[in-house]
This record gives C-alpha cells, structure tokens and sequence, in this order.
C-alpha cells in the first residue's frame, strides 16, 4: 500500500507493493499484510522486494542519489558493527554476494521502482528504514511510518534454514492445520498453529528479543534463536508464556486437555506478559512450532512414545519394585507420549554431516546450561549416538533409544537383582503429521536403526562408554528355564468395556511341582510417568503341578477404572511372579489404551469467504453413565478465538447429543474445523473435519 508524504517534500510517496512481495515471499497470510492502508510489509531475507517510490519532481539518475537506511527497531544503540543498521545506495548493479542491495529497476518521470535484497545472514525481526535523497541542490530524508518484518527465508539457499522440499516447505512453514499424536490407535489431535495470525509474530519477535534477551547478530542465527525459544516457552526461569500442570487441580487456569490450538495462548502472553495457564507437553511443543513457523524457521511437531525421561543422565531408564510389585521410578520415568518440535537448518557449528532436522523441546523437564529447554539437538547425532554434540543430545538419545532395566529391592531398600531388562520398549512409534494430509507419518528410523538390530545395539553402546554412571553394570538377568511364563491381555478396550489380565504359567518339570507367588496389577500413571493410583491388585501363591499348567486372572471391570479416566492419565498392567525356594523372578508389564470415541463434525464440504457457514458437533456417551457438565471447544476459520458450547442438560448412558455453530470463513483454500468434547466422567475427545474455501 502507498505510504503519503507531505506534498511539500522532494519524497512523496512510496508504496510497499505489499500484494506483490507477499506472494513472492508467501507472506500474505500474515496479519500485518492483510490490513490494508495499515499494512505492515513482511518479507523474507535473502530475497528481492519491490517499493515504488514517487518524487516530487522527474528522477535524474545522473545527479539525484538515493540511499536507505534500515535499523533493527528494538536496538537499543544501533550500530553497523553488530548488524542493527544497514545502509545502502541505489545502484544499477550491484553484484555483492552476501551484501543488502538496492538496484534500480526502472524510473519513469516521478516514479522509482527499487528491488532491495536483505542479505540472506541479517538480523531476523522488526526494522525502520529511512529513505535519504540528495542532488546538487537538496538533501532531504523519509522515515517510513510503517516497520518491515525481515523473517527467515527456507525458500533461499544462502539462508540456513533453506529447505529444497516444496511439499515440506508448504507443510512446515505455511500450513497453519497440525496433528499433533497422543495416542497410538486414535487420530491425531488437531492443532491450530495460527502462525500467521494477530499478534503471533509479534509475540514470537518479543520473546526472543526482549524477554529472551538476544541481541543483535546472534538474532541472525536460527540456532541461537530456537534454543532461546525452547528456554522461554516455558514460565519455569523467565516468566515465558506457558506454566506447565502435571495434576489434577487446574485452578486459576485451563486444563491443557482444553486448548485446541496456539492463537489463544500466545495472544493472551503478549498482550498480558504473564505467564498463561495451564500447558503439557503437546501445548509447549504446539507453541513453539507456531513461533518457529511464524519467523520463517521450518518446524513440525514431534511425538515420541513411550518416552524415556533419563533423570539421572545415566542412557538407561532404571525401575525398582518391591516385594508387591509397586513400582518406583526414581528420577527416571518412561512417558506414556512426549511431544517435542523439529526445527530444520543447517548445524555449521558441529561439522559436516549434521544438517537437517534438529529436535527442540520447550516442556521444562530438566537444565540444559542451568535454564530448562532442550535443543536443538542434531537428530542425525542422536540416531548415530554421537552424544558429545551440543545441545542435549544425549537427554534426547535417551528418550528414543534407552534400555529400560528393572530391579529388585531388598529390605533396606536397595538394589539387589537385576530382575528384567528390555531394549526395544523406548521410542515407538516417532509420528509426525504427512505433508500429504493428516496422515501419521512415521519417523522413527529418522531416530535410531531398527530396534534390536545389530546397528542399533552397537549404536547404544557406543554411547554408554561416553558417560559414567554406577547403572552402566551387568544386564543379563539370571534365567529359570523349568517355567514358562505367558503374560496375555487385550490391547483392543474400548471405554465403557472390562477386561480380563491373565498369567500362563507352564510347567516343563516332569518331577517337581513349583509354587509361584503371583501378583497381578492394574496402575494408573499420569502420561509423564509418575505412579498416581493402584486401580487393582491381587496376589495368590499357585501351586503349578509338574508338566502342567496354570492360569492367574484378574477381571477389570469399568467400575474399576472408571475414575481414573479423566486428567490424561493411563494405565499400566504388571505381573509380578517370584519362584518358591529360588531366586528367581518374572516381571513383564506395559501400557493399556483404552480407546474413546471421536466427535463428529457436520458441515458443507464446499463454502465462501465472507459467507457465514453453519456446523454441528455430535458425540454419542459409550459409558453405562451419565456425562455431566459437558463442553464442546470449537476452532473453525474466520472464529477468532476458541468456541465454547456448554451442554444444558446431562448426555444419558450411551445417548447422543448434537449441538449447532456458525463460523465465518476469512480466507480461501483448504482449511480444518476442529472440536473437542470434555466433561466430568469422559474428556479429551476429540474429532475433526476439512472443508474448501471458496473466493
């Protein structure tokens, strides 16, 4: 849009060309280029953009000189030496490889069309520029009223974030619908990462510049910028944008199982600079790919489950049980699901060989340099267990590829027997949204070489003997061959069902019977891995006759776990069984899903900016109960803010509801409609559906 000057001045007009250079910089999604006269100009470094300007009198190339002044705007004292002002002349050639450029494009009477270059290494963030003309006769100089937004370019291939895909560039920076996994056998969450939206850029600019503290050149260093993001994601050393809540007592704040997307969070930090309430895992790493998309820095969102949480630093998760099979953790734990972020950029300081995917995680779980963040750390050095390379490779080799080891306690409490180790139940099923629709994209192998596999045992090793720790000891269990043991269950529940835990106990003795203690349980953790209830537990001394074979059950009924349901938590089945008159012991154990139904979304396939369109959301209950106090949360274009419908009246044991909405799209194309369902008795259902945006 035309910027006007005072009639009286020799500039009098320039105009950011601001539909031009948003789709060439495929920034017009951006709300400070959608504001018509009071647009802003966002453009991407490394890369031309076009202004015209309109003087007072014709332009004489031979005597009028030209010049642009640009300072980085939250500079304290601007200074050419760390990069915070740039000054250039126009000129009619200017071949520098690295340098900002100003080339004249064309003159015609009072007009002067200049393509400007920011140098594909300058300061990302918010400039000024001043425009200086002088002739023989007159000096005289402009400050444009209007700041330009210089980003990260992925799509220039002197930026180091460049990225040669053009279906992950689409995916990574311009698509604001994610899917983020919580579960292995339901759809992914969606996600609303509204990187282009009021106040997300602003906000993601504030936090690396005046709360993170990042000043000058090393704002031009994707590195350097991610890693202060993944620091002041978090409210833990820096009052950033999100407190995290692993309980159950959300008071003062929102259930992280209630946002739907980053909009909210972020606007409501940038406009109060308070710390929002509450986040866990997916919302921190939610977040961050929203300010990481925002400044232009490839970025998807990362699952990992069954997540190792090394608290010790030792490459190994180490469990202790006692003689009732509880067990404890210590500083380790394994999460059900964590989710962190990828960034995508060249690593110049770790050598060759390290580029590409990078994993940052914002959830505040343990110090890197004294602050909690994490990253980014080269997922190229981490699947091939070089550990020593910054920053925190080997917390994130651990959480994907760390054998999981399980002693025994003895009456003083500590270890006395290694009892059960395993080496492939860490990092499964690595997921991340296809560029190619919603579709789970699987990239564990991205992480670490087939499970079990020769190249990954190596790999483990390799890193063990380059940390020091008293559990890097034996881990051959001893063995009892007369009796085998078969731990069954179903991993198929749907909520509402029981289920049944069985013990097979075989006897392969043809002369001795064995008594075996047995203990079966059913516990409930919260996804992060800390131990909050017992739902069930039962423990038998069985005679096991020789050459025979017995079975212990334990039913599980849904009163048994019906109010563990809610808060994210999950359950974990375990079997304990300690051979009479030896010393030896059988413990197996893993994770039960117990599916929940989805949300249904009605609404036209087909619709039209500015239209308004009218949705439905439905659920039917699965439970033998009532749900009470009920809630959709809504996200569809053009809302604005989350939709809250509050159910009036109970859904009635396996009862239907629907409810009606209306939204108005703002923007053409293929976009998401989103709806999660949260009540007392069930939450954390979640259902979504795409529809087309018609001009």
């Amino acid at each position: 849009m035309p910027v006007l000057i005072d009639s009286d001045s020799r500039i009098q007009n320039i105009n950011l060309c601001i539909e031009k250079n948003g789709e060439e910089h495929n920034t017009s999604k951006y709300f400070h280029m959608r504001q018509g006269t009071k647009s802003n100009l966002v453009i991407r470094r490394g890369q031309s953009f076009r202004i015209e300007i309109t003087l007072s009198s014709p332009y004489k190339p031979d005597t009028d000189k030209i010049a642009f002044n640009f300072k980085s705007a939250d500079a304290k004292i601007p200074n050419f030496r760390d990069g915070t002002i740039v000054l250039i002349g126009l000129s009619k050639n200017n071949d520098s490889e690295y340098a900002w450029k100003a080339n004249l494009v064309s003159h015609e009477a009072n007009t002067v069309v200049v393509d400007i270059t920011p140098s594909p290494d300058c300061i990302v963030g918010k400039w000024s520029l001043m425009v200086e003309y002088k002739n023989t006769e007159n000096v005289a100089t402009f400050n444009l009223p209007k700041s330009i937004f210089i980003l990260f370019n992925p799509w220039c291939e002197e930026d180091e974030v460049f990225m040669e895909s053009k279906e992950w560039r689409e995916e990574a920076v311009l698509n604001s619908d994610g899917m983020i996994w919580c579960n292995m056998t339901n759809l992914g969450r969606p996600w609303n990462y509204a990187q282009f939206d009021e106040d997300i850029l602003d906000c993601a600019l504030y936090l690396v510049g005046n709360l993170g503290q990042l000043k000058g050149r090393l704002r031009s260093d994707a590195v350097q910028v991610t890693r202060k993001l993944s620091a002041v994601m978090n409210s833990n050393d820096d009052y950033g944008v999100l407190a995290g809540n692993w309980g159950k007592d959300y008071t003062g704040g929102v259930s992280p199982l209630k946002w739907t997307g980053s909009r909210d969070i972020l606007q409501q930090y940038y406009k109060k600079k308070q710390p929002v309430k509450f986040g866990q895992c997916w919302v921190f790493a939610g977040i961050l790919t929203s300010a990481c998309r925002a400044l232009g820095i490839p970025a998807r969102t990362i699952t990992n489950f069954s997540s190792a949480h090394d608290g010790d630093g030792s490459i190994t998760n180490d469990f202790f049980i006692d003689d009732d099979g509880k067990i404890d953790s210590g500083s380790d734990s394994i999460w059900n699901f964590h989710v962190w972020s990828e960034v995508w950029m060249k690593r110049a300081d770790l050598g060759t060989g390290y580029d590409g995917w990078q994993a940052l995680d914002a959830t505040p779980q343990e110090r890197s340099d004294r602050i909690f963040r994490c990253g980014p750390a080269s997922v190229v050095a981490v699947k091939n267990g070089d550990i020593t390379k910054p920053y925190d490779v080997p917390y994130v080799f651990s959480g994907v590829n760390a054998d999981t080891v399980t002693w025994k306690l003895d009456r003083n409490g500590f270890a006395s027997q290694l009892v059960e180790k395993n080496t492939n139940h860490v990092g499964k099923f690595i997921s991340t949204k296809s560029p190619n629709g919603y579709k789970r994209l699987d990239v564990t192998d991205a992480y670490k070489f087939n499970e079990g596999s020769a190249e990954e045992r190596a790999i483990f090793l390799k890193a063990m003997r380059q940390v020091e720790h008293p559990f890097g000891k034996a881990y051959v269990a001893s063995k009892f061959e007369e009796i085998i043991f078969k731990f069954k269950y179903y991993d198929d529940i749907n909520v509402g069902e029981s289920f049944d835990l069985k013990l097979i106990m075989t006897n392969t003795n043809t002369t001795q019977n064995f008594n075996i203690l047995t203990i079966l349980r059913l516990d409930v953790f919260s996804y992060n891995g800390k131990l909050l209830a017992t739902a069930k537990a039962i423990k038998e001394t069985v005679n096991v006759p020789k050459n025979g074979q017995k079975e212990f059950i334990m039913p599980v009924t849904f009163e048994d776990y019906n109010k563990f349901l809610t808060d994210n938590c999950f359950f974990v089945i375990s079997c304990l069984a300690s051979v009479e008159n030896t010393n030896y012991y059988y413990y197996d154990r893993d994770n039960v899903i117990i599916k929940k139904p989805g949300v249904s979304i009605d609404v036209a396939n087909k619709n039209q900016v500015g239209r308004q369109v009218q949705g439905c959301v439905g659920i039917k209950n699965p439970l033998p109960i009532p749900l009470k106090k009920g809630e959709f949360l809504i996200e569809a274009p053009g809302l604005g803010k989350q939709l809250k419908i509050k159910l009036k009246n109970d859904i009635p044991p396996h009862g239907e509801i629907t409810e009606q909405f209306m939204f108005t799209p703002e923007m053409p194309g293929l976009q998401t409609v989103a709806a999660k369902f949260v009540s007392k008795q069930l939450d954390d259902v979640e259902g979504f559906k795409q529809i087309v945006v018609d001009v």
